[in-house]
């Protein structure tokens, strides 16, 4: 099986089209003042979040009623080094898959130029997506 890692294209900060920046707070590293497991874990879900509501709008990551709900089916994450605390991270991500009612994630966390950890998502939708979305998606679109 391959490893994220091995895509060149995903440990190049502009191979996505939407970043965040995020402090690293205190409660993120273990004792050794390393970020933790969880909070990178953390970190992405939130990139991943900001990137769903941006494409369908905040009713398809938050509420349950919705047509389009999306729900997490699978995540995969590969740390690459380890981040520092203080500081700050930087979480990149893109749309990597549209259809079927399948939505893919590519996801990285970068502190300074150098990228901490990798990530490939797959959430499913309830309904499909509006037209709006699909213009929305090209600018999303990971690029790697």
């Amino acid at each position: 099986m391959a490893r994220l890692r091995d895509e060149d294209g995903r440990l190049k900060l502009d191979s996505y089209p939407r970043t965040i920046e995020m402090r690293v707070a205190y409660a993120d590293v273990d004792s050794l003042q390393r970020l933790s497991a969880t909070a990178v874990s953390r970190f992405f879900e939130e990139g991943r979040a900001a990137t769903v509501i941006e494409l369908f709008g905040v009713a398809a990551t938050v509420r349950p009623d919705d047509p389009l709900q999306l729900s997490l089916d699978s995540i995969a994450i590969e740390q690459l080094a380890h981040g520092r605390y203080p500081g700050f991270v930087t979480v990149a991500t893109g749309i990597s898959a549209l259809g079927d009612r399948r939505l893919g994630h590519s996801a990285a966390i970068f502190q300074g130029p150098k990228c901490l950890a990798l990530c490939e998502a797959i959430s499913l939708q309830a309904g499909p997506p509006s037209s709006e979305a699909a213009e929305v998606l090209e600018k999303l679109r990971y690029r790697g």
